[in-house]
């Protein structure tokens, strides 16, 4: 499986006067080997790099400040209150709470906005060495976010396992995990049984549960069951493209 590193698409010229940073600085392509995108999580939401200070004339209106706590490596996504992939421990930033912007430096960063409502999760995951997921390739939606996975269950568990269809999609925030609510009943896949000491794959589709997935660390919850016992396994995944569509930027220079 292909990582996808991808920085946010500004807004083409004619936008920006209106909404957006110039697009100056801001790449267009794909992140080449050793770059990436800065993030910072700060009261529970991710703030991804928007554009640098020196590009607007007027800049938002700050009304608190922060430090950065830990910084963890930049190929991932911050997922506790303080932490970034850039900068170090100790350094301060400013952020507009209200409309959801963030200075650190020398860059302005903005809150990725998420689409669905979220409950902090009651499902109890109970992942061990026994059954083990992994992901074979994954179908992608708009060529960028993945709209469904094909994942490989390996079992030895020493008795036949069985998957039941049932499948949730879950985002963390602020370290903990929240359960990504839908319109539907719940979304399903083609159950299967996996015998002991074999392996199966098997296809989950989330893009017409779930929509668009932005920039955030994800994880599929699987359902399975044996002769006694009903439990969860998960596979783990993160997102690294932001939609901002029709979102107000700050003023251009």
């Amino acid at each position: 499986m292909k990582k996808i590193f991808v920085f946010i698409l500004c807004l083409a010229a004619a936008v920006f006067i209106l909404s957006g940073c110039s697009s100056s600085g801001i790449s267009e392509e794909a992140d080449e080997p050793g770059e990436f995108t800065q993030m910072l999580m700060h009261d529970g939401e991710i703030y991804q790099f928007l554009c640098r200070a020196e590009e607007v004339k007027e800049e938002p209106e700050y009304n608190t400040t922060g430090y950065i706590t830990a910084v963890v490596n930049n190929n991932v996504i911050p997922y506790e209150n303080g932490q970034a992939n850039f900068g170090s421990v100790g350094e301060e930033y400013s952020a507009d709470t209200e409309n959801g912007y963030l200075r650190s430096g020398n860059i302005i960063l903005k809150k990725i906005e998420y689409q669905w409502k979220t409950e902090k999760t009651t499902i109890e995951v109970m992942n061990n060495e026994f059954i083990t997921i992994s992901c074979e390739d994954w179908v992608t939606r708009n060529g960028i976010t993945p709209g469904g996975f094909t994942l490989k269950i390996k079992n030895n568990s020493g008795e036949k396992l069985s998957f039941t269809g049932q499948f949730y999609l879950q985002l963390i925030k602020n370290g903990n995990w929240y359960d990504i609510e839908t319109d539907d009943e719940g979304p399903t896949a083609k159950p299967a049984v996996i015998r002991n000491k074999t392996s199966k794959k098997i296809s989950v589709k989330t893009a017409g549960h779930y929509g668009k997935l932005t920039t955030g660390n994800y994880r599929l919850i699987l359902e399975f069951c044996t002769t006694s016992d009903t439990f969860y396994i998960s596979y783990e995944f993160r997102i690294w493209e932001a939609y901002q569509d029709n979102q107000a930027e700050p003023s251009q220079k």
